[in-house]
């Protein structure tokens, strides 16, 4: 199986930045996952350039994590709230994404 890349895009200041890594180091503990994991600090004159949706962005390989991101234009320097009930990214989206249940 190929060598997964996580990158997390945020902002400085984003106080959920350090819970979605602290969430990400945890399932590739827990699973043995294979994974790089990058963190990419987001300057404000990137944000259109690279896609930004706000802090934290999840990429799996260059993808966002996030079913239906690809369709959205809303780009900022803000937080970013997912669909899921503490709005930040939870192991089920992580692992779907990595290709694992």
């Amino acid at each position: 199986m190929k060598q997964k890349k996580i990158t997390v895009q945020f902002i400085a200041g984003c106080p959920n930045h350090s819970p979605v890594v602290e969430v990400i180091e945890r399932l590739i503990a827990r699973h043995g996952l294979r994974v790089d994991l990058d963190q990419l600090e987001v300057a404000p004159a990137d944000v259109e350039r690279i896609r930004f949706l706000g802090s934290p962005t999840v990429l799996v390989d260059g993808v966002d994590i996030e079913p239906g991101a690809h369709d959205r234009t809303e780009y900022a320097v803000t937080c970013r709230k997912y669909r899921t009930p503490n709005g930040l990214p939870d192991a089920e989206m992580l692992l779907q994404a990595l290709g694992r249940d």
